[in-house]
C-alpha cells in the first residue's frame, strides 16, 4: 500500500515539474526567437536605410561632378554643329582623371557630334542610342537626368563584350531656349554602388546579399552579371512598391530601395543563418539546463517522498501493534469467563 502510495506522489510531482519545465523551456525560447527576429528586422533597417543614403550621396556626387562639364562655355555650340571641337576630350579626360569612379564620359550631339574621353572607341551616334528601349524611354521622358542598367557593348562596344552590365547616368544638355541639344553620358561601377550596401559576416547583418532589379525585372549581382536569385524572393520584391518596403523570406529578411532618378531598384537579402544558430545554441543550452534540473527534482522528489512514506508506514505497524497486544493478555473467552468464577468465590 505504501510503495503504491510512494509511487503516486513521485508520478504526480514529477509530472508537474516536466509539464512546468518544458512550457517555460517553451516559453522562453519562443520569447528569444520573436525578439531576435524583431531585432535583426529593426537594426538591418536602420543599417541598410543608412546604407541607402550613403549610395543616393554617391550618386548625387557624380551628378553634380558633371555638372561642370555641362555648364562649361562651348558645350551647346559644340553640340549644335560641325566640325567637331577638339578642346572638349581634353576636358573629359580631366574630368575622368579627377574622379576614379568615371570609367569613361561621352557626349552626343543631336546633330550627330559625338565626344568621348580618350579610353572609349567605337562610338555611336545619339540616333543609335535611341535604338536601345531604355534610352529610347529616357529621351522620350523630359527627364533632366536618369541612371540606367546596362551593357556597355550596347552603347560603344557593338561588337564585342559580354552580359556583364554597368551602371551609367544620362544628362539632358538644352540650349537657352530650352531645346534639346544632346546628352552627357557617363559610366560607373556597378559593384561601387552595391559594395555600399555590403556587411561583414560576422556582424548581425551577415553575409547580406546585395543586388540591382533592373527596369525589366532583371536581377544583378555585384559582379554586373545576372545573379540566380529564388523565385520566391524575385516574386516578393515584385510584390513591393514604394520607396523602402520589406517582406520576410525563408532564408530571412528582403529590403527594397528604390534609387532616385532611376527606374532600377536595389535589393538587399539578409540572411537570418546567424540568429538561427544562435538560437540553437539557446535551444540546446535550455535543454541542458531543463536535464539538470529534472534530475535535481527526480531525487528531490523521491527523498521528499520518503520522507513522508516512511513515517506513515512505521505509524501504521505501530497501530498494528497496538491492536494485537491486549488481546493476547486477556485469552479467549474461556478464560475470561474462568476468571471472572474466580473472582465471585472470593
Amino acid at each position: 500500500m505504501f510503495k503504491r502510495l510512494d509511487r503516486n506522489i513521485q508520478g504526480v510531482l514529477l509530472s508537474v515539474v516536466f509539464i512546468y519545465l518544458v512550457l517555460s523551456s517553451w516559453v522562453v525560447y519562443r520569447s528569444m526567437e520573436s525578439r531576435g527576429t524583431e531585432s535583426l528586422q529593426r537594426m538591418s533597417v536602420q543599417y541598410t536605410g543608412q546604407q541607402h543614403q550613403n549610395a543616393e550621396l554617391f550618386k548625387r556626387w557624380m551628378e553634380e561632378t558633371v555638372q561642370i562639364v555641362v555648364s562649361r562655355d562651348g558645350i551647346r555650340d559644340a553640340l549644335s554643329r560641325l566640325p567637331l571641337d577638339d578642346t572638349l576630350q581634353p576636358q573629359l579626360d580631366g574630368l575622368r582623371a579627377s574622379n576614379v569612379d568615371m570609367s569613361s564620359l561621352v557626349l552626343y550631339g543631336k546633330q550627330g557630334a559625338v565626344y568621348s574621353s580618350g579610353n572609349i572607341t567605337s562610338l555611336m551616334t545619339m540616333d543609335n542610342l535611341a535604338e536601345e528601349p531604355e534610352i529610347a524611354r529616357y529621351l522620350a521622358s523630359g527627364q533632366d537626368g536618369e541612371w540606367l542598367a546596362l551593357s556597355a557593348k550596347s552603347l560603344y562596344y557593338p561588337a564585342g563584350g559580354g552580359d556583364r552590365m554597368s551602371l551609367f547616368h544620362f544628362t539632358r544638355i538644352k540650349d537657352r531656349l530650352g531645346n534639346d541639344l544632346g546628352v552627357l553620358q557617363f559610366e560607373t561601377s556597378l559593384p561601387k554602388l552595391l559594395g555600399l550596401f555590403r556587411s561583414e559576416a560576422n556582424t548581425i547583418y551577415g553575409g547580406n546579399r546585395p543586388y540591382l532589379i533592373t527596369e525589366g525585372g532583371q536581377w544583378l549581382g555585384e559582379n554586373g552579371l545576372p545573379a540566380d536569385v529564388p523565385e520566391e524572393t524575385k516574386q516578393e520584391a515584385a510584390r513591393l512598391s514604394g520607396q523602402r518596403a520589406e517582406a520576410e523570406l525563408k532564408e530571412g529578411l528582403l529590403l527594397v530601395y528604390a534609387l532616385e532618378h532611376s527606374a532600377d531598384r536595389i535589393a538587399i537579402v539578409i540572411p537570418d543563418a546567424g540568429m538561427k544558430g544562435e538560437l540553437r545554441k539557446l535551444g540546446l543550452i535550455l535543454i541542458g539546463v531543463g536535464v539538470a534540473m529534472a534530475l535535481l527534482f527526480v531525487w528531490l522528489i523521491r527523498k521528499l517522498s520518503f520522507s513522508l512514506t516512511t513515517p506513515l508506514q512505521a505509524l501504521y505497524h505501530k497501530m498494528r501493534t497496538t491492536m494485537k497486544e491486549p488481546e493476547g493478555r486477556s485469552g479467549g473467552p474461556e478464560d475470561r469467563e474462568k476468571a471472572m468464577l474466580d473472582e465471585g468465590k472470593g
